[in-house]
């Protein structure tokens, strides 16, 4: 019986090598067929991280070159034709709008908090320029532009909060969604009402709060049912 001189494990029969580490019995050399794992490389978290960012930099910086020779074409044919600058301000103020709406999310990467309130300057900056340019003062923006825009960000972080502390996630989404519709709707026609007539009362809205408001209740329902249920075939008996 021999004895591997490196892991000095017993060897039967007559084998020239090895069975475990592949050591020759009767030389000294290691064989050259034994093989060497290799593990995998793996990419660090920073340096990924530091490609997403680079990336991220290099779309914004595409996204402004394009949109600013846009903006530069377009103030310059106004200004070519009528020696001054007249429709040109509504095209130029839309693009600086969508550049601010690309940039903030490029720029300040994964903070939704922050996103969300850039974001939320830049829509009420831009209703405040299209109240500006029509008459080169500020009328509507105030009594109807702010209240809207106040209304749409609370049911939005309503729906939100409520999808976040669903137990059971499904159709429910879409009759959060549905009954957020109505109320922006409703609060919409409530402040157009109020701003041209001086009174709440509610009108056009009603032809879309009253379905979507049974189709909500509808959906929520079907979604109590199957959550109980456990099994949809159960449910439609299939």
């Amino acid at each position: 019986m021999a004895i591997c001189k490196e892991c000095n494990v017993a060897i039967e029969g007559n084998a020239a090598q090895c069975p475990l580490c592949g050591t020759p019995l009767y030389s000294g050399k290691k064989s050259s067929a034994k093989k060497i794992r290799q593990e995998p490389v793996v990419e660090p978290a920073a340096e990924k991280k530091g490609n997403y960012r680079v990336l991220r930099f290099m779309a914004w910086e595409i996204i402004s070159v394009l949109l600013g020779f846009i903006l530069i074409i377009i103030l310059l044919t106004n200004f070519l034709i009528e020696f001054t600058l007249t429709w040109a301000l509504l095209p130029a103020g839309a693009l600086v709008f969508a550049w601010l709406l690309a940039s903030i999310p490029l720029l300040l990467g994964k903070a939704p908090l922050r996103i969300s309130v850039f974001s939320a300057v830049s829509v009420m900056l831009f209703l405040a320029f299209l109240d500006f340019i029509q008459d080169y003062t500020i009328s509507w923006f105030y009594i109807i532009a702010i209240p809207i825009f106040i209304l749409v960000s609370t049911v939005s972080t309503a729906i939100f909060i409520a999808v976040l502390f669903s137990k059971k996630r499904g159709i429910n989404i879409a009759a959060y969604i549905l009954f957020g519709m109505g109320i922006i709707l409703a609060g919409i026609d409530l402040i157009i009402s109020y701003s041209i007539y001086h009174s709440l009362a509610l009108g056009w809205s009603l032809f879309v709060i009253i379905p979507a408001g049974f189709t909500a209740i509808f959906l929520l329902y079907i979604h109590f049912r199957i959550s109980k249920a456990g099994d949809i075939r159960k449910w439609f008996q299939i």
